[in-house]
């Protein structure tokens, strides 16, 4: 163990030169900057630059109704800067996020006079890390430790990122001691670089001796990405379990929009004496599993989503997020994290396979009814592009973005009133580095096709992800994404699998051209509250602030999908909800078998983009409610409203 200052001396002793230049190789090769999560600052930002805390026009209006704020304290000046945020015993801390690298780390703040709030100290995470959706902390009393430790999940800034969780010592939130750092899964990369942690969970056992973490492992997305360690001693952490898609397959039901499974988010709760995960799956739902032996989980089941959502789709949008139960472990409440308010109808218009195919726009690209209003759709011939990022990734000397061809030399293609559409695939750089590709050289849509590990190696062919915004800049263009099959069948092209087909390789040469390809936008709302039955697993209703749902604002308010929710602790079994919901702001609701009632609501003049929540428990009084504003950072709330 060591004092704070020991884990910088620690996370300072890099891997030779070499070693850094095989992970940057690998990062490139493996996708692993390319994935669903929130992997940059403009992830929860919309097409507008001015979305949040800009002038009037930029956000909703100020609301407040039946809840008092508290206090609040700023904690960063970089946009985008703070994530997550986990109150424990009179402390809160909250997660320095990817703008912030190479400073990622966690924010400690006193909060046991919680009018007064106080910065006491800061956990760094090192110079090529960063913390997220894990941070979490557990009590320990065995004989190898006994006190209180925080978990904290480590992503990487760049290719010197370790990565994997470390946990700290917080018995005294002042002085955070060093127990171990980046441990995990080194099946990827091997040591010293852990496979990259996106949320991490703790739990022990009713007698505190034994002590686990579960957390999402990025890199074996939609595989067995549900990983188990043993913190019984947490100094010498122990991966014991692995789980995941492939140990569920022929239980487990896709049932939403997109058909793209992974863990995201994860919740401990101990029910009628079984100790169960839930497991936000995205596409898939929520699963739920029975770890009274964490190194063996059994799946117990997976939620079904509706036949329709609140707008009538079919299927509902999925993308389940985050979740927790009831304190009573009756019910389940899920949320549905979705950065894009449209869906397409995405249909090949010519060739032998003509026909609707599964696809989405971007949530920070132009939207279609905005660049073309007149039939709300865009329509055209399709050209091959290749990667369209900024690296080298077939090693020929030029970068792909300057191998993606110029849209003038195809004029001939096209019909007057018809668009020019480039298709990418999916992998290596930020979404929106390849759109960016797109419009630098003249195309009017751009289209990212899934790589082979979103498909799961031809397991969903047509599962498709449209990712976040991962770097400055502000497109006028329009994008959208669709699976791995139609991207083929676009140039009669039939798909391959293995290592070698990665990155597009087994696609027809760059600047090939396509079949026609018509895209037509649906407004089908942001992210939604979900309400199951967790003893039946019958679903019970879905909430959403009227906002989501109204198409006047798919832009130019931010991203008003819902986040998280943190659910009633006491002990009288208050079933009330607390949520952070992007740029609409917090978010009180109560349940009951009847289904979801809207009971307050809080948005700040100059707008708020709030990440997380955490409850303070105070016996049978109101919980405070803590939550994290991604560009500034803790402010605090009082429910008033009825109950």
């Amino acid at each position: 163990m060591g004092f704070v200052g020991a884990a910088t001396a620690a996370q300072s002793d890099r891997a030779p030169e070499s070693a850094k230049q095989e992970r940057a190789q690998r990062l490139l090769q493996s996708e692993a900057v390319d994935t669903a999560l929130e992997t940059g600052p403009e992830s929860a930002t919309a097409s507008h630059p001015d979305d949040q805390h800009g002038n009037a026009e930029g956000h909703l209006p100020p609301a407040s109704k039946n809840v008092k704020l508290v206090s609040r304290l700023r904690l960063t000046d970089t946009p985008g800067g703070i994530a997550d945020v986990h109150y424990y015993k009179g402390f809160a801390y909250l997660a320095a996020w990817s703008p912030e690298c190479p400073n990622g780390g966690v924010h400690v703040v006193d909060v046991r006079d919680p009018q007064n709030p106080e910065k006491v100290g800061f956990i760094p995470a090192g110079p090529s890390d960063y913390v997220g959706e894990g941070v979490h902390a557990v009590h320990i009393d065995n004989k190898d430790f006994k006190g209180d430790v925080l978990l904290v999940n480590n992503e990487a800034c760049d290719e010197n990122g370790r990565e994997g969780i470390s946990l700290w010592d917080v018995t005294d939130p002042t002085k955070p001691w060093l127990l171990a750092e980046h441990a995990g899964d080194f099946d990827v990369f091997g040591e010293p670089f852990a496979n990259s942690v996106h949320s991490v969970r703790g739990w022990t056992s009713e007698n505190k001796r034994k002590a686990y973490a579960v957390y999402s492992d990025n890199y074996e997305a939609g595989s067995t990405d549900v990983d188990i360690m043993d913190i019984s001693n947490p100094g010498r952490p122990e991966l014991i379990s692995e789980t995941g898609f492939p140990d569920w397959e022929g239980e487990l039901e896709v049932d939403a929009n997109g058909d793209e499974s992974f863990h995201h988010d994860v919740w401990f709760k101990r029910i009628d004496g079984e100790d169960v995960l839930g497991v936000s799956y995205w596409d898939a739902g929520w699963v739920f599993l029975n770890v009274n032996d964490p190194a063996n989980p059994e799946f117990i089941y997976d939620t079904n989503y509706p036949e329709q959502d609140l707008l009538g789709f079919s299927p509902p949008e999925g993308n389940a997020h985050q979740g927790e139960w009831s304190n009573d472990g009756r019910y389940w409440l899920g949320t549905d994290e979705d950065f894009s308010p449209y869906r397409s109808k995405f249909e090949i218009t010519t060739g032998d396979d003509a026909g609707e195919y599964g696809g989405a726009e971007f949530g920070w690209t132009v939207p279609i009814v905005e660049n073309y209003p007149d039939d709300e759709k865009a329509e055209g011939t399709t050209v091959w592009g290749g990667s369209g990022c900024p690296e080298d990734t077939d090693d020929n000397g030029v970068s792909d973005r300057d191998e993606v061809p110029e849209a003038d030399a195809y004029e001939a293609k096209y019909s007057e009133g018809e668009e020019r559409i480039l298709v990418l695939t999916r992998g290596t750089c930020f979404f929106s580095e390849k759109v960016e590709s797109g419009e630098i050289h003249g195309w009017d849509v751009v289209i990212v096709g899934n790589h082979h590990a979103g498909s799961n190696d031809g397991a969903a062919p047509d599962s498709y992800l449209c990712g976040s915004k991962g770097h400055e800049y502000e497109p006028t263009v329009s994008g959208g994404c669709t699976g791995h099959r139609a991207m083929h069948i676009l140039f009669n092209d039939e798909p391959e699998y293995g290592e070698e087909a990665y990155q597009g390789a087994d696609m027809p040469p760059i600047g090939t051209v396509g079949e026609d390809l018509r895209v037509t936008s649906l407004f089908d709302g942001w992210g939604y509250l979900n309400q199951y039955n967790y003893k039946t697993g019958r679903y019970i209703d879905s909430f959403a602030p009227a906002q989501a749902l109204n198409q006047k604002f798919a832009s130019g308010s931010g991203a008003l999908s819902v986040h998280e929710i943190a659910t009633d602790l006491r002990a009288s079994h208050k079933d009330m909800g607390y949520l952070a919901w992007y740029a609409a702001g917090l978010y009180v609701v109560s349940f009951d078998g009847d289904g979801i009632r809207r009971r307050g609501v809080y948005r700040h003049a100059a707008g708020n983009d709030f990440w997380g929540v955490s409850l303070q428990k105070r016996g049978d009084k109101r919980p405070l409610i803590h939550m994290s504003d991604r560009d500034s950072g803790l402010w605090t709330f009082k429910y008033t409203g009825p109950e």
